[in-house]
């Protein structure tokens, strides 16, 4: 009977086809428009340090080289290079005679105090006069001493200055006063220990000073092992929660998403125009081969394009809202579509 049916219908005329046709493209437009209204989203206004009023997420999947993050890891990088000096054992070892040289013409003065055939008279004018800015009891204990003691004190500075100024001593480092001093000081007693130390004090320089050169250079080679940060995104994985700060790597991501230019997404309109295309396609196929008789009756096709377009409109609205995608009645278009496309049967 079905057979019967579709043999008395006649063909589609040409003026049936042009019909079809705008009202086909009509809905194809419709539902393009549909779909893709974001086509010119709002620009998204929010900078480092704002709070996020809500979650952004990622439109696309994306990979990118993150300049931030490349960065602020080539900053750790050379934030950990520790300084450079230019300490040498050559150049420890010149500094230390050029001040053992200083101590041995500082000292001449009390030498001469010590030898054969000075007068205590000269002894205690030269004494007296040697060596400035000792202290009364350092001093008193020098015009105290005899010729063998002064010999042991003397080597016993001598030493101890060599020792200090052998080993690397930076000059961000605090150079070794009197009272740490005498504490290096063996063999002797505590006053003179105290009287080698204030000796030995002034003498003390730094041999070792910062390279300001050789630490950049060493930053920099720090930070050029660093390799470059690659950020991968998935589609709708979240940029910035809501309530969360927003971090200089987060504003870059958004504008590697362009969502603060809000530019027109033309691939994603580009889709959805697609998948129009095809729906609208499929189901003129769908009716030209299955209900031929509906080419001829205009109130079945308008009531199949509205129940087409909008349940495309509820599905878009409720997108991306949890719980309201169980709740949209998409059976509804399978029923009313079966009805509009149901054959008249002869009574």
């Amino acid at each position: 009977m079905l057979t019967q049916r579709l043999d008395e219908i006649a063909s589609a005329t040409r003026r049936d086809a042009v019909r079809l046709g705008i009202a086909a493209a009509a809905l194809v437009l419709v539902l393009t428009a549909i779909l893709g209204a974001n086509f010119f989203p709002q620009p998204l206004r929010i900078d480092v340090g704002d709070v996020a009023a809500q979650d952004i997420l990622a439109p696309r999947a994306i990979e990118y080289v993150s300049d931030v993050l490349t960065a602020e890891k080539r900053q750790a990088a050379t934030e950990g290079v520790e300084p450079v000096y230019d300490y040498t054992p050559e150049k420890a070892a010149a500094i230390a005679d050029q001040q053992l040289r200083t101590f041995d013409r500082q000292v001449r003065p009390v030498d001469q105090a010590f030898t054969e055939g000075t007068t205590e008279e000269e002894r205690a004018t030269l004494l007296g006069a040697a060596l400035p800015g000792l202290t009364e009891e350092a001093r008193s204990t020098l015009l105290s001493l005899t010729a063998e003691e002064w010999q042991t004190v003397r080597k016993e500075a001598s030493r101890v200055l060599e020792k200090i100024e052998t080993e690397e001593l930076r000059d961000s480092q605090v150079v070794p006063g009197p009272a740490s001093l005498s504490g290096d000081m063996v063999a002797l007693d505590r006053n003179q220990r105290t009287l080698a130390a204030e000796i030995v004090a002034p003498l003390i320089v730094p041999n070792s000073s910062l390279d300001q050169a050789m630490w950049q250079s060493a930053k920099e080679r720090a930070a050029a092992q660093v390799p470059a940060v690659t950020v991968r995104f998935a589609q709708g994985q979240a940029i910035v929660r809501r309530s969360d700060q927003v971090s200089a790597a987060q504003l870059e991501a958004i504008d590697k998403f362009e969502l603060r230019t809000a530019r027109p997404d033309v691939v994603r309109l580009a889709g959805w125009l697609f998948l129009a295309i095809l729906v609208v396609g499929l189901t003129l196929a769908w009716i030209w081969r299955f209900r031929r008789d509906l080419w001829h009756r205009n109130n079945a096709l308008l009531l199949i394009g509205v129940v087409v377009v909008g349940m495309a409109f509820i599905l878009k609205a409720t997108a991306g809202r949890p719980g309201l995608s169980f709740v949209v009645p998409t059976a509804v278009a399978g029923i009313l579509l079966a009805i509009s496309s149901t054959p008249a049967w002869p009574r």
